[in-house]
This record gives C-alpha cells, sequence and structure tokens, in this order.
C-alpha cells in the first residue's frame, strides 16, 4: 500500500544518490530569491518610473514563474516506485508582495520612499494598489500618537468632540515616516471656547503637568497664548505644546508664520492633509514663509530638505499646488484616512475643515536694499453667520486672481448667495422672535455675517446651508475664480 512518498517512520523515501539533487532545488529556489531581493534594493531605491520598470522586468528573467517543477523519485523499494508528493510552485515576483506570506515585503517598502513607492505602482496593474495595501501600516496614526498617550483613540475621540488640529514637526514626521532626533513637542490646536473642556481632559490619564509659564505669543489675533506640558517617560521626556486659539484652529495654523512651507500640514481626528506634498514630501523641496533670520539651515536642511525662496520656471511646471486661492481638501492635498475602530466621530462633518479656503501671496522678505528675496504667505479668515452652522476659514475680498476678467472672490460669491437668503429665513420668525434691527437687514443695511444666533431666536424650520458649501464652491471655481 502506497503512503504518498513515506515510509513507516513517516520520512520521504529518498535514496542517498538523489539527495544532493533535492538540495540543489533549494538552494538554487533561496539564490534566486536573494537575487530578487537584491534588485527590489537597487530599483525600488532609484524612485524613478523606469527604475521600477526595470526592476519588474529584471526580476521575471530571474524568476521565470509559474514553469513545471522537476520531481525527484526515489528507485524501486519494496513498495515499488513511489514519486515524492509535489513540491509548492516557486513564487513569482509579484508573490513576494503578498505580505500574508512573505514578511520581507514591509521591510522593503518601509525603506521606499514616498516617490519610490507611486513609481512602483505604476509598474503593472497587480502592484497598482500596493500604496492602499501599505498605507494603514506605514502611516500609522496610533502608533505615532502611542509615543505621547496611552491611549490615541480616547484623544483623537476628543480631538474630534472640540474641533482640535494638530500641526507643526509631528506631521512632518507622519508623512515622512520618520523621527527627527531633536527633541520636539506635539503641538495641539484648539480654540479658546473649547480650551477649558479639552485641556484637563486631554492630559489627565497620562501624568503631564504644566512646565512652562504661560508665554506671550507672535500672532495675538490668532492665537491667544501657549501651555506648555511635560512628563517623564522610559525613552525620555515627552512634550505637548497647546495652541489656544482666537479662531477656529485652522485658520491660526494658516496664519501663523512658518520658516518654510514643509510645516503648512495639519492631523484631524480621522485624516491627515500635506498642503504642499509634491515640493516638501516628494521633491523634498521648502519655500520661505518667513524672512531669514538664521535658523532655517538649523532646520529641515539637517534632514535632507532643500529650501530656495519661490518657485522657479522648472518647479511650476511640475507643481502647481502654489496657486492663488486654494482649499484644505483640494486635488492638490495629500490626504490619508484613518482608521476609526474604538473613536467616537466628531459631531462636525469633515467638509468644513476641507473646505477652508485660504490664499497664497507672493511677497518681499526684504525691504531694503538692492537685492529682494521673495516668499510665500498663506492667510485666511474666521467667518459665522446665522445661515451657516459651523464657522468657515474664508479669506478676504482681495485674495486670489482679482485681476483676470470675471473674477469673484470666494467671499463675495458667498455674501450675494448668503445676503438675499438671509432675510428670507427671519421673515419665517414670530416678530417677537426676529432681530431689533430685522428693518435694516430687510432693507440691506446690516449685512449677514454681522447676524448672530444671539441677536434673535431661531424657529424648529430655521434652514442651514452647510451643505451646499461643496457645490457651492465647485461653481465657483469653475466659473469665478479666474483659474484655467
Amino acid at each position: 500500500m502506497s503512503n504518498h512518498g513515506l515510509n513507516e517512520n513517516g520520512t520521504n523515501m529518498v535514496n542517498a544518490q538523489n539527495a544532493p539533487y533535492t538540495r540543489q532545488v533549494y538552494i538554487t529556489a533561496i539564490s534566486k530569491t536573494a537575487r530578487v531581493l537584491y534588485t527590489v534594493g537597487l530599483y525600488a531605491a532609484h524612485g524613478s518610473f523606469l527604475g521600477a520598470k526595470l526592476l519588474f522586468n529584471t526580476a521575471r528573467r530571474i524568476w521565470p514563474g509559474h514553469e513545471p517543477q522537476e520531481i525527484l523519485v526515489s528507485p524501486t523499494s519494496s513498495l515499488g516506485q513511489v514519486a515524492l508528493p509535489p513540491v509548492a510552485p516557486r513564487p513569482t515576483f509579484l508573490e513576494i508582495f503578498d505580505e500574508s506570506q512573505y514578511p520581507v515585503f514591509w521591510g522593503i517598502c518601509k525603506l521606499l520612499p514616498v516617490d519610490s513607492i507611486i513609481a512602483l505602482s505604476q509598474t503593472c496593474k497587480p502592484l497598482s494598489n500596493l500604496y492602499k495595501r501599505i498605507q494603514p501600516t506605514q502611516w500609522n496614526i496610533d502608533r505615532r500618537l502611542k509615543e505621547y498617550f496611552k491611549d490615541p483613540s480616547r484623544v483623537r475621540s476628543l480631538m474630534g468632540e472640540f474641533n482640535a488640529l494638530i500641526s507643526g514637526r509631528f506631521v512632518v514626521e507622519f508623512f515622512e515616516r520618520t523621527k527627527f532626533p531633536q527633541k520636539r513637542s506635539l503641538e495641539i490646536y484648539v480654540r479658546g471656547a473649547e480650551a477649558a473642556q479639552f485641556v484637563p481632559r486631554l492630559i489627565q490619564e497620562d501624568g503631564y503637568v504644566l512646565k512652562v509659564p504661560i508665554q506671550e505669543v507672535s500672532f495675538p489675533n490668532v492665537v491667544k497664548e501657549y501651555l506648555h506640558y511635560e512628563r517623564e517617560s522610559s525613552t525620555g521626556p515627552k512634550q505637548l505644546r497647546i495652541g489656544i486659539t482666537r479662531v477656529i484652529p485652522i485658520v491660526a495654523i494658516i496664519n501663523l508664520e512658518r520658516y518654510s512651507t514643509i510645516c503648512l500640514n495639519i492631523i484631524s481626528w480621522n485624516k491627515a492633509y500635506a498642503i504642499f506634498p509634491k515640493s516638501s514630501f516628494i521633491s523634498h523641496k521648502g519655500f520661505l514663509a518667513h524672512a531669514l533670520d538664521g535658523n532655517i539651515t538649523d532646520d529641515y536642511s539637517r534632514y535632507g530638505w532643500r529650501i530656495q525662496d519661490v518657485q522657479w520656471g522648472e518647479d511650476e511646471r511640475g507643481d502647481k499646488s502654489f496657486g492663488l486661492t486654494r482649499r484644505v481638501g483640494d486635488k492638490y492635498t495629500w490626504i490619508i484616512s484613518f482608521d476609526t475602530t474604538n473613536v467616537s466621530w466628531s459631531p462636525t462633518p469633515d467638509f468644513v475643515l476641507e473646505y477652508a479656503v485660504f490664499s497664497i501671496e507672493t511677497y518681499k522678505l526684504n525691504r531694503t536694499g538692492p537685492f529682494h528675496y521673495y516668499g510665500y504667505k498663506t492667510s485666511t479668515g474666521h467667518r459665522s453667520t446665522a445661515l451657516l452652522r459651523y464657522p468657515y476659514a474664508i479669506p478676504g475680498h482681495h485674495s486670489g486672481g482679482m485681476q483676470m476678467p470675471g473674477f469673484v472672490s470666494w467671499v463675495d460669491f458667498l455674501n450675494d448667495r448668503l445676503g438675499r437668503l438671509t432675510p428670507i429665513e427671519i421673515s419665517k420668525l414670530a416678530p417677537a422672535n426676529r432681530p431689533t434691527n430685522f428693518a435694516q437687514i430687510l432693507n440691506g443695511e446690516v449685512g449677514h455675517w454681522d447676524i448672530s444666533h444671539d441677536t434673535f431666536t431661531n424657529s424648529d424650520y430655521w434652514v442651514y446651508w452647510d451643505e451646499e458649501i461643496p457645490a457651492w464652491y465647485k461653481l465657483w471655481e469653475e466659473d469665478y475664480s479666474g483659474v484655467v
């Protein structure tokens, strides 16, 4: 009776003279695997589409794939000639990227820069979803926050409840998938009205202590004060820097002057946003956003970024993200969505943040001397009205491409629509519940931005127009923004 190639002891029935040939099969497989991995490192690190193509084609020549495997058989024995069980097919190069079977996949992807991941995903259809597959592990926000908090899900739930945002170096490290050696604090911004509840709940379970007295700030119109907290850990002190803002946090972050555009990134409770991803994380180039004072060369340059004043001609051809008017969630922004398991959802919809609109202006950083260098200034404003449930980031009247024919600023576009809707909604109210200046509102003497809910009692039939903001912005961008 055949026992599928096994004798009474359960061992393979291959005699000594065939053993070297069997070993040769595995030695050849191991040798080819090593050559594939060497090629992966060589070409993927090159970070180009051509390099990734060469990688793929070379690996196919090294490892042909699903060709029939030669099976060695034992000589005739007391049980007759018995074949060994079929050897598993040799994996193809693409199967090396099956993370469930080959742990080396994660090691390779961890070392690849973003542009190499993009190039590799463009080589063939099976690798087209490479970025999507590795995103949950390569850009894991909970693992990053774990360095500062015992329970990242609790912290993210608080951020969603109070609309707090993380900015600064922590976000740069997150997108770059690295950690800079210098000790830096985690920078969180929350509006003053919510800070009294947010801050105590944020620090209560992690042992943070207020270490530095409240300091004066350089931009008092948007940031009221900074609170510095610190705690000891096995890996050294951990620091929090909490900015208490006078406006919604995204307005404060956009208006703060930083040394370069590399720093303009944010993390919310459920997403991360890189505003200038192509220059910051693919080209590793930053542009000035602050007058030179000797500190820039001691900042990101030491980590591989190149700094120049503004985009030059070749930069503009490949990167249009420095346009006149942008929004946080537009097509130029790199957005990473997080796993929200065990995280309480925010009562504020994502589009409130993603339709935070801001202007980008080029201006002289030095005002004297025959030679001038330039930089970029991002700016926006905090605006609220009775017809919108949430406050929004909206730049002023003269931002954007006003010199272009047919240009209408975003704020003027909203003024026209909300200004006509406001008297209609207020007219629905009972006379006793209307604002005292109702007559001036009907005559257009009072703008809708100047009408708050504190001045009247609205009804159950009051209509908020927030959900129309995405459609209105699309219409404005296509027909009135002056963008070609």
